[in-house]
């Protein structure tokens, strides 16, 4: 993992070596281990490599020579934590043996040494053992076709001289970040927004709407690959786009499948046999680093496999997990039921949460955010990697993904899938699936299944169920809430999957937990969002998923083995325990003095102010949601304006004013 930014000017940039290291001062924190910059002049074929105050000792700048000699029209940077081959030989930007090509990327390719050892086989020479050299050396050997081949994650910035352009990239699931910005200057781009603003034309952006509506509504943002400024967008996952006198289109080279197979097409034993076998496979891959790595592990199901496969391949696993105070919120007995039944092979470490106050760490936090986040619990994951990091790690293996490829979240898949049954004619499942799902919304059972027919029946019902109406009176946030219109996902079983995967929830969580690891960093490494094991997600049978009211049916079937029993079939889920209401309430008189200044169009301070407590005792996640956007609007809205002529506040229109 790391971090990128550079442009493509279409004409020569002035600057451009001032306004690059801004950028990657912006994302230091993605890089304490190296950086570099190279300038080129495409249309005079001149480049040159530049050193900066973090660069590695030892390291041969490929292109040496004086920045003012030169008027770039193209440049890269690039900040480096290195996992794999740490040493000086393989500093980036990163040149081909021939020099006709540059690199700057983000990522892992894990499966590099299966790739060099096909490209030496066609003759390639390597100077290195990296990653980075086999990923250059792939794309001159294919191409774009390169990409097909690639199983990780990457955000690509490659100059090619033979074509004169630049190549921007982002892997098939987009688990790397990349941000672009383009106008009639050029295209520019960077793995984190305020990065990004560093190195644009224009560093005074407009807010986009949409994207506060629906952080409102659904605390979270990405969706569309939308971000909070109408200038910015997220390069799109699975594609690729040259860059030459125009921003071309991007073009796409994977997508997720289309067709499913049938129950008559493959068996329960079967298709688990593949889940686990595929599913290690990714685990295997992602073990592979010249640096130390561990396992993360909740003691829910998807954790739990992952360091399940992991001791099986391993003679020693590092494993972290978290104990909580309140037995109903603790998970660490399951996982210790797993590090238990694999005995001396993995090393146990059981954290304390934080005994710091979130609170302590807040402004920074929500400056290193870069956009509204859903929960302040993401402060306790920050705490949580810091000390996983302090353990020596670098990595770890993390179980991001399971309840999206697997439907694994029963309020969001359990009543799609009983109309999924109903419309085929499947009524007898159909009711023997609604019998078996557990009570969620009422301690009366009567209550409960009235609810969950309505939901079943009605699909709008959810947006009742999922926040208690809250008076227009006491809403700050009433008067663009009633003037717009929020993004709404799919109802349908394998719409709503798909675009979970594709542009809700995926996008959010990976986006928010690359920030937020990096900031320490630390890399988190994902099997359940390697591609192949996502393809079958969506090409087995849906029932294999969800059967006899278990979410991830075919999962734990695959993993039955492997896991001791209340594990593997453990009903309840948990989550990642944190009592906002009652830090809500201790923490108002912080909160509401950050904000005292706040001049944001969307919020009306008055009315935040005179109805906290109310909001807090109805809806202390919507309360959540427009502090955090107040304290985003402070730091990159407020902050950055405050130091130009006219502010963005200014140039909106109050929301309030007449009332």
């Amino acid at each position: 993992m790391c971090g990128i930014a550079g442009f493509v000017a279409w004409t020569t940039s002035e600057r451009a070596e001032e306004r690059l290291g801004r950028a990657l001062h912006a994302m230091q924190h993605r890089g304490p281990d190296d950086a570099g910059m190279a300038l080129i002049d495409a249309g005079g074929d001149k480049r040159i490599d530049l050193a900066t105050e973090s660069t590695m000792n030892n390291v041969r700048l490929r292109h040496n020579g004086d920045s003012e000699s030169i008027s770039p029209s193209i440049a890269l940077g690039h900040r480096r934590f290195a996992l794999v081959d740490p040493g000086p030989q393989s500093h980036q930007p990163f040149w081909s043996l021939d020099g006709t090509c540059c690199l700057t990327w983000n990522g892992e390719i894990y499966n590099y040494v299966e790739l060099r050892r096909e490209l030496e086989a066609l003759g390639r020479q390597f100077a290195t053992r990296s990653d980075t050299e086999v990923l250059l050396a792939a794309y001159q050997v294919w191409g774009t076709a390169c990409f097909d081949r690639f199983i990780g994650f990457w955000a690509i910035a490659l100059y090619d001289a033979g074509k004169c352009s630049v190549l921007l990239s982002r892997d098939r699931i987009g688990k790397a970040p990349l941000y672009t910005y383009h106008d009639s200057s050029g295209v520019y781009w960077a793995s984190e927004i305020r990065a990004l603003r560093t190195i644009t034309p224009v560093a005074d952006w407009t807010v986009r709407e949409q994207s506060v509506v629906d952080f409102l509504r659904w605390g979270i943002r990405d969706i569309e690959g939308a971000t909070f400024f109408n200038e910015v967008r997220t390069f799109p996952p699975a594609s690729y786009s040259w860059l030459d006198r125009v921003e071309a289109e991007a073009t796409r080279f994977w997508s997720l499948p289309d067709n499913r197979l049938g129950l008559r097409d493959i068996s329960p034993e079967e298709a688990g046999a593949m889940v686990r076998t595929t599913l290690l496979d990714a685990v295997q891959m992602r073990l592979r680093a010249d640096v130390p790595l561990g396992v993360q592990v909740s003691g829910g199901l998807d954790s739990s496999s992952i360091l399940a496969l992991t001791a099986g391949l391993t003679d020693r696993v590092d494993a972290y997990t978290v104990s909580f105070p309140n037995p109903e919120a603790n998970e660490e007995p399951y996982a210790r039921a797993v590090a238990d039944m694999y005995g001396s092979t993995v090393d146990y470490h059981v954290l304390s949460p934080p005994l710091s106050d979130p609170l302590e760490q807040l402004d920074g936090f929500v400056s290193l955010m870069g956009e509204p986040f859903h929960s302040p619990n993401q402060l306790t994951n920050h705490a949580i990697w810091e000390a996983i990091r302090g353990h020596g790690l670098r990595g770890v293996l993390y179980g991001a993904g399971g309840d999206e490829v697997f439907l694994g979240y029963p309020g969001q898949y359990s009543h799609p899938f009983i109309r999924w049954l109903i419309r085929r004619g499947r009524f007898g499942s159909a009711f023997r699936e609604f019998s078996r799902f557990p009570a969620r919304y009422s301690s009366s059972t009567a209550k409960d299944w009235l609810v969950r027919a309505m939901l079943t029946v009605h699909p709008s019902t959810e947006e009742w169920i999922r926040r208690r109406s809250i008076p227009p009176g006491i809403d700050p946030c009433h008067g663009l809430r009633k003037r717009s219109t929020m993004s709404q996902p799919p109802s349908e079983l394998e719409a709503r999957q798909r675009s979970n995967m594709d542009t809700w929830f995926i996008p959010y969580w990976t986006r928010i937990d690359n920030q937020n690891s990096m900031g320490v960093p630390i890399e988190l490494r994902c099997p359940f969002l390697d591609h192949r094991v996502v393809e079958l997600g969506f090409r087995l049978p849906v029932e294999h998923f969800i059967h006899d009211g278990w979410t991830k049916w075919i999962l734990r079937l695959a993993l039955n083995r492997d896991l001791p029993e209340k594990v593997a079939w453990r009903r309840e889920k948990m989550g990642f325990p944190f009592p906002l209401s009652d830090w809500l309430s201790r923490s108002k008189s912080h909160l509401m003095s950050s904000l005292a200044d706040l001049d944001c169009p969307f919020v009306d301070s008055g009315c935040l102010h005179d109805n906290y407590d109310r909001l807090r005792e109805i809806d202390p996640n919507y309360l959540w949601y427009i502090l955090s956007l107040g304290l985003w609007w402070m730091d990159a809205i407020q902050t950055t304006s405050s130091a130009a002529s006219t502010s963005v506040a200014r140039r909106h229109p109050r929301l309030f004013s007449e009332e």
